[in-house]
């Protein structure tokens, strides 16, 4: 180590060092892939129900876990049903981007009844190595006046809005 030290001293005091700046060129290409997204499986309730034994505020989910795990039929406008399914989407882009999506609806009333996406946060993610990632979320039909539904049979409409992109 005293060599070392030595010689360094040497060619400092001597003036035989010497040093020099270079450059050097690189090239940055931007590649821009558009996030895309496929609706791979629709949100749907099952067959929903009101009597006069439904209570306001009685609800049904459109999940996964079915059936729906209500705990009485007074609750539920779906007892027991097991027809209902999450909507899933399948994020396409730039492998292992990261990545933020949203799903949420307006508030919205028809004949009675109102929908809401039960989980409507930003959620984050990464695509995976293939540049894919499935997405879901869940929606859920509360009965906020029984009359007016009890008068209304029938199909109903609801919309929501899904939103995604790179982070």
């Amino acid at each position: 180590m005293k060599k070392l030290l030595m010689t360094a001293s040497l060619l400092t005091l001597s003036g035989l060092a010497c040093a020099q700046e270079y450059t050097i060129d690189v090239n940055l290409q931007v590649e821009e892939v558009a996030l895309g997204y496929r609706e791979t499986q629709l949100l749907k309730f099952p067959p929903l129900t009101v009597n006069r034994a439904t209570d306001d505020g009685a609800y049904c989910n459109a999940h996964y876990l079915q059936p729906n795990v209500i705990t009485s039929a007074e609750q539920s406008l779906c007892f027991r049903a097991t027809e209902g399914q999450s909507a899933l989407f399948t994020l396409e882009g730039v492998p292992h981007a990261d990545i933020t999506w949203h799903a949420s609806a307006p508030e919205q009333t028809v004949d009675g009844l109102s929908f809401s996406i039960y989980d409507s946060s930003v959620k984050s993610g990464k695509l995976n190595s293939d540049g894919e990632l499935v997405v879901n979320f869940l929606g859920q039909i509360r009965l906020t006046d029984k009359e007016a539904a009890l008068q209304a049979e029938g199909a109903k409409q609801f919309t929501y809005d899904f939103v995604a992109a790179y982070q």
